[in-house]
């Protein structure tokens, strides 16, 4: 409960300070995001990543309350409300935004793109009814992977393709450890592995980002709870092992690219646009006995990899690149609409 009533007055407080310094901008293009899910995760981060990225160009609103986890994450430069404007240009809605409020959006003929940051069957807990009445509502639905479509499987002409960005991670720090990042304590992350793995290479140790369990007893293991502070994380190990089961996108990897960090990886389709990196390494299930031995040798050749890692990242996640493409697709869709 004190974690609750904590994490709401941090909420609360980054919406008023937020709200007050916001100015007016006078972009023809408004914008309003309107999201029914506001809790902590990695759709939201992902939605106020679109949004910040899209303010610096557009009016952008976001309708929120002063205990959204997104008023935190959320630039300056959005204006915060309450109530939904109906005279603006676009709406970009999340999945689990209410659908009667999206009719009446869709009733005022109005653009509506609905992003989507999970697969059609996993990675939430709505219904099938739902999920199909707000794919009928949307006029673009937004994926950021190919993975999405394999799994809902639309019409070419009713979705796009924009991946998640990520800020670049300032990374001052070098040693000779591994870092398994992401909610851990949820079984398809496969954090055990990912240590099982790493006590057999020569690591020192192995910092674990974040969970409430443990994992090992082993000295080497780190066990951390949740961190905002992405310098932080990413200073304390020089190879990401990240052998997650099932993923979307996979922002960690993003955010482990920009500060030049090579990666191991599990060979699943949301991790194959991570591929084509350098000291990026995926492998399959049967390959992970000797994957000790793919962090010995990126650890050893990790200098020579990180501008190599970095620059494929600006070319691909940076959040300059990701938001070239949502200001063109937006206007895109707007002179169509």
């Amino acid at each position: 409960m004190l974690y609750e009533l904590k994490e709401n007055s941090l909420n609360a407080l980054s919406y008023l300070t937020k709200r007050i310094r916001h100015s007016s901008n006078t972009q023809p293009l408004s914008i309003e995001f309107v999201c029914g899910f506001h809790g902590k995760s990695g759709g939201p981060i992902a939605i106020a990543s679109i949004a910040n990225g899209l303010a610096k160009v557009f009016n952008v609103n976001f309708v929120l309350t002063a205990t959204s986890f997104y008023a935190r994450l959320l630039s300056s430069e959005i204006k915060f409300t309450r109530n939904i404007d109906f005279s603006k240009d676009v709406y970009i809605v999340d999945l689990s935004a209410d659908e009667n409020v999206v009719r009446q959006i869709k009733a005022h003929n109005k653009l509506i793109i609905l992003t989507i940051h999970g697969l059609r069957n996993a990675l939430h807990k709505l219904n099938n009814e739902h999920i199909d009445n707000m794919l009928s509502l949307a006029d673009k639905v937004h994926f950021v992977g190919q993975v999405q479509q394999d799994s809902y499987q639309l019409t070419a002409d009713s979705f796009f393709i924009i991946p998640n960005s990520a800020q670049a991670v300032n990374k001052s720090k070098t040693t000779s450890n591994i870092g398994v990042v992401g909610n851990l304590d949820e079984p398809r992350k496969n954090a055990a592995t990912s240590v099982e793995i790493g006590l057999r290479s020569d690591c020192e140790k192995i910092h674990l980002w974040s969970t409430s369990k443990q994992f090992s007893g082993d000295p080497r293991v780190i066990h951390h709870s949740w961190e905002n502070d992405k310098e932080k994380i990413f200073d304390s190990f020089d190879v990401l092992v990240f052998l997650s089961q099932q993923e979307t996108f996979g922002l960690v990897i993003a955010e482990a690219l920009s500060a030049g960090i090579p990666c191991v990886l599990s060979n699943i389709d949301a991790f194959i646009p991570f591929q084509p990196c350098p000291g990026v390494v995926l492998i399959e299930e049967s390959e992970q006995a000797n994957a000790h031995s793919l962090i010995n040798q990126l650890m050893l050749e990790k200098e020579n990899l990180r501008p190599q890692i970095q620059t494929f990242f600006n070319q691909h996640f940076s959040q300059s690149i990701v938001n070239q493409q949502w200001h063109e697709k937006v206007i895109e869709l707007s002179e169509a609409k």
